[in-house]
């Protein structure tokens, strides 16, 4: 009967050849965790068989209370070390999936970026404009096509612009979910677009480079996000307010409009189902009723 340590190498030749690269180096980072744990407690000789729902629920209290992780990454653990003894299963290792008291930890307070508030926006995109414009470019980008500030923004070549259809193309491994997807590009940032140079740059460059203009290497991973949070901190706005939160702000302002499907929003946003962009929206500024906005009655009027 094979150990957890000993099932690892087939299960990892047999899913990296399914899922992209920083999925499965994902994968090999909670398996190597949990491994390590096993070492420590004893189990690394434990047949795959004996590791029963009691030494999982023991690593899962190691997670949330010596990891302090939150409940959204320990389902994450829970769902990636599930699919070793899934595959583990399959091959006549066990025959039960030991997980049923796996524990969740109560979910922490919402650290999620905020919609920025009208006149704030006001306020930071005018003082970017002056003195950052790189940064003003990717502000605007998430703003009105919503791309994501990670790997979807920073990698944008300046070939992945169609400058006479005006679109944007996010490739596939680019995308948080993997599908790639074609955005519009409005007006208002057409303009912008045009002042930044993007129709007659190299179509190879990068968009954001690493000189805080289009280049042959893009700016490294955390750069925009400290320059915007400079400005932020200048204003003494709301930590709340992250580099991401044009995304959010963009996303909201067009749904208040009250002029474009949720549909619309949904393909713009990247999402798979219009549930995903319900909830996005819900989330970040709630929904605005204006039948009930405009309609409620004066308790004072009433007959």
């Amino acid at each position: 009967m094979k150990t957890f340590d000993e099932i690892i190498p087939s299960f990892l030749s047999n899913i990296k050849i399914k899922v992209k690269e920083r999925t499965y180096k994902s994968y090999l980072g909670k398996i190597n965790i949990f491994s390590r744990w096993l070492a420590l407690y004893g189990f690394s000789d434990t047949p795959l068989a004996k590791i029963d729902e009691q030494i999982i629920e023991q690593f899962s209290i190691y997670l949330a209370d010596e990891k302090k992780l939150d409940r959204p990454t320990c389902h994450k653990y829970c769902n990636n070390i599930r699919q070793v003894f899934q595959y583990a299963m399959t091959r006549g290792e066990i025959i039960k999936l030991p997980f049923d008291l796996f524990v969740l930890p109560q979910k922490k307070a919402d650290m999620g970026a905020q919609v920025i508030e009208k006149e704030h926006m006001r306020t930071l995109l005018t003082e970017i404009k002056k003195k950052d414009k790189q940064l003003y470019v990717a502000c605007l980008m998430e703003y009105y096509c919503f791309t994501r500030p990670g790997r979807e923004l920073r990698l944008l070549k300046v070939k992945d612009i169609d400058t006479i259809n005006w679109t944007i193309k996010v490739d596939a491994d680019h995308a948080k979910n993997g599908h790639k997807r074609i955005v519009t590009v409005p007006n208002e940032l057409i303009t912008v677009l045009k002042e930044y140079g993007i129709e007659k740059a190299d179509k190879d460059l990068f968009i954001f480079g690493k000189h805080k203009n289009t280049d042959t290497v893009p700016c490294s991973i955390n750069v925009l996000r400290y320059r915007f949070n400079k400005y932020r901190d200048k204003f003494g706005m709301p930590k709340e307010y992250k580099f991401y939160s044009f995304k959010a702000t963009g996303a909201t302002s067009l749904h208040n409009t009250n002029m474009v499907s949720l549909r619309s929003i949904m393909t713009q946003l990247g999402h798979l189902n219009l549930s995903s962009t319900q909830y996005y929206i819900q989330k970040h500024a709630g929904i605005i009723d204006t039948v009930i906005r405009d309609n409620f009655p004066n308790p004072m009027r009433i007959n």
